[in-house]
């Protein structure tokens, strides 16, 4: 699904205030469109801020949650064939591990491995991470063992971005 207009507005607002705030040295996203659009709308205000030409790299293991056998329906229609199951991705959605997709925990244990990665090959950059909604909400980063001190500033955006930064320096 691309970016509609609102979310064209969004990935600007996130790379122009990337690119002047943070200035990351790597721009990493998920391989889908409106993530790496995202992506590129922080490496272009870069390359106007900066005279620097950062790539977009797009990581399998940052894409969104796989909904399986979910996307394509409405969710009256996925309500229909799966009540339980849609029931739990609204009341409780750490429970489910979705039809033919994967659950919370799955994803969470994808994005750690995939941040961790990056931070490894980055210790003391700013790199921008973008990924979906539920990405940051997993709180990937305290679970892979590192201070966020270490990581400089780490992007997630699409609806919005999230800063893990230097919140737990003295």
């Amino acid at each position: 699904i691309p970016l509609n207009a609102t979310g064209a507005r969004q990935a600007e607002a996130t790379g122009e205030r990337a690119a002047t705030e943070w200035r990351p040295s790597a721009i990493y996203s998920s391989p889908l469109s409106r993530a790496v659009d995202t992506g590129q709308a922080i490496a272009d205000h870069l390359a106007i801020s900066t005279q620097a030409s950062i790539p977009v790299q797009p990581i399998s293991d940052l894409s969104d949650i796989d909904y399986g056998d979910w996307p394509g329906l409405t969710p009256e229609e996925a309500r229909l064939r799966w009540p339980m199951e849609i029931n739990a991705w609204y009341d409780s959605p750490q429970t489910l591990h979705i039809p033919g997709g994967e659950s919370l925990e799955e994803l969470r244990m994808r994005s750690m491995r995939a941040i961790g990665k990056l931070i490894d090959r980055h210790p003391e950059e700013t790199i921008a991470i973008v990924g979906h909604t539920l990405m940051p909400h997993q709180r990937p980063i305290p679970a892979v063992g590192y201070r966020s001190a270490v990581l400089g500033q780490l992007v997630a955006g699409l609806y919005g971005h999230e800063v893990v930064g230097d919140q737990d320096a003295d």
